[in-house]
């Protein structure tokens, strides 16, 4: 008899026996011999079966033959062979049973035979994924169905060397913080992952671990203390940007930037040549496109400068910037150049013998050193100085557009602040009155009257006017009949709209005969049209005319 403690163990205590008899056998020492090769067998009762090519002929029944398979992890594994069957196909069906060489040999222990049954690795054991990487910024932004920009981490990691490899647990919290929470759960294929929502300028902890297909979890790899980059991220500067003129307004062309975070582009504009983002003058805002059309531009030399800005406000670090000269497309109804005389009302402003105005002094010229009196530009201005201009009549209730170009200049011997008049205007209609005074820069009223002012803070920079040219104009518009008749010695002719100034009239007699047109006593409501002959005889006739203006 044949027994093993060990298996008897192995098996939960269970006893498992079999009678075998040799009836020519009659050397007790081979018989225990006998028991003991199958007692060792019992425990090798692998099989197995699979088609093969005729080349499995060149091996018989009997002969033990090395099977390596990656899915049960057999590698040179021994296996002696059952059974072969040719079939009619060609093929070669094969059976195979476990093999232990070991298993004939006297000397070997009773324990577990070598080789083992399988080389599979530890269901029990989980490698942890390695290389944890955490991310933030414009790359990493989502823009939601509503529009609303979410700031995420982004967690990129080496996948876990495990053949049982199920997935992932990812979980996040903030560094001040202790609780951790769940925060994704990729599958076994995936190396990334994406953490939301999250608090721009926050530390974060974010740590992963692996999980097999019997739930056994790696432990945790940790990345701590990673501050998100989010819509505090200023978004890209613009880049080909452009300007031109078209009629009477200027068109501004840009190149799209790439940020998710992006609620738009704002447009300033300066003096040409000294334009600062700071000091510019807000033009307009765009939201998603990349060309805008504005009639808010005044004619004079500028400097166009453009940022992006996103839904936080944050602005592109580095203005885009466009110079133009934009001309005058429209016809000039009023403009007076408010330099030298300055003959508007000033308060807080004196005229300077120079041309110019200056900001007036909080204090008297004996209060001063004469250091401040001789060599410095106003020590102690005035908080606000405002020089408004004549009232300007166009003559009667109409839309026109007003605008008005500050010259200015700090201070001599000022180093600091910067010289930034503001343009204000008011209005009425004849039968109307004025409102008060407005921040302006250029636009269409509909009134009569106008005023212009300009209004200096001198904490912003202590700066001389050099210039001032407020100015009202009005699309140019074209009055014309055909066929008109004139009576001999003249015909008056009323426009169906007055003009603002006196327009450029043409007449044109028609007929068979020969016949010369003319025009007198133009003014803004009509003219007097007349026909001659050839002898200079106002003979009157047929007449085309025209009379265009402002």
């Amino acid at each position: 008899m044949q027994e093993s403690a060990a298996w008897y163990a192995a098996d939960g205590n269970l006893r498992l026996e079999q009678d075998v008899a040799y009836d020519l056998e009659t050397d007790p020492y081979r018989a225990a011999y006998h028991a003991e090769v199958i007692l060792k067998k019992s425990r090798e009762g692998l099989v197995c079966a699979f088609l093969a090519t005729l080349d499995a002929l060149q091996v018989a029944v009997g002969d033990v033959v090395a099977v390596t398979h990656p899915g049960p992890g057999w590698t040179a594994k021994p296996f002696r062979v059952t059974h072969l069957e040719l079939h009619p196909d060609g093929n070669v069906a094969v059976q195979l049973r476990e093999h232990d060489p070991t298993a004939y040999d006297r000397t070997v222990p009773t324990g577990l035979p070598a080789p083992p049954d399988t080389s599979l690795p530890d269901p029990f054991t989980v490698q942890s994924p390695t290389g944890l990487v955490l991310a933030s910024g414009a790359s990493h932004l989502y823009v939601a169905g509503d529009g609303t920009v979410v700031s995420r981490i982004h967690a990129a990691w080496v996948p876990a060397a495990d053949a049982y490899l199920d997935g992932y647990e990812v979980q996040v919290k903030e560094s001040a913080s202790g609780t951790w929470l769940p925060a994704a759960a990729p599958d076994a294929g995936d190396t990334e992952a994406y953490l939301s929502p999250v608090k721009d300028g926050t530390a974060y902890d974010v740590r992963i671990r692996a999980y097999n297909t019997l739930g056994v979890r790696s432990a945790w790899a940790t990345v701590t203390g990673h501050t998100v980059i989010g819509k505090t991220d200023p978004p890209a500067d613009v880049t080909g940007f452009g300007a031109f003129q078209n009629g009477d307004v200027v068109v501004f062309q840009w190149g799209q930037v790439a940020d998710v975070d992006l609620a738009g582009y704002e447009i300033r504009y300066g003096p040409l040549g000294s334009a600062t983002w700071a000091d510019g003058t807000p033009l307009t805002e765009v939201t998603r496109g990349t060309q805008i059309t504005s009639a808010a531009v005044p004619p004079g030399g500028w400097t166009f400068l453009v940022k992006a800005r996103d839904t936080s406000g944050n602005y592109s670090t580095g203005a885009a910037a466009k110079d133009l000269t934009v001309v005058n497309a429209l016809d000039v109804i009023f403009q007076a150049q408010q330099a030298p005389a300055w003959p508007g009302m000033k308060t807080g402003f004196l005229a300077h013998w120079t041309g110019v105005l200056v900001p007036d002094s909080t204090l008297g010229a004996a209060a001063h050193t004469n250091a401040e009196l001789f060599e410095t530009f106003v020590p102690y201005p005035v908080a606000q100085a405002i020089y408004e201009a004549p009232e300007m009549d166009g003559g009667f209730d109409d839309t026109v557009r007003v605008w008005g170009e500050v010259a200015s200049a700090l201070g001599t011997g000022v180093a600091t602040g910067v010289a930034d008049p503001k343009l204000e205007i008011d209005h009425r209609l004849e039968a109307g009155a004025y409102d008060g005074f407005t921040p302006w820069a250029v636009g269409q009223v509909t009134a009569r009257f106008v005023k212009h002012r300009l209004v200096l803070d001198t904490a912003r920079g202590r700066a001389k006017i050099t210039g001032f040219l407020p100015t009202v104009d009005v699309r140019e518009r074209t009055e014309k009949a055909t066929d008109v008749a004139v009576a001999a010695g003249g015909t008056a002719i009323t426009f169906a709209r007055p003009f603002h100034r006196k327009p450029e009239v043409r007449v044109t007699a028609i007929g068979s005969t020969a016949r010369i047109a003319g025009a007198n006593n133009v003014t803004t409501t009509g003219f007097t049209a007349h026909v001659f002959d050839t002898g200079g005889a106002d003979v009157g006739g047929t007449v085309n005319w025209s009379a265009e203006g402002g």
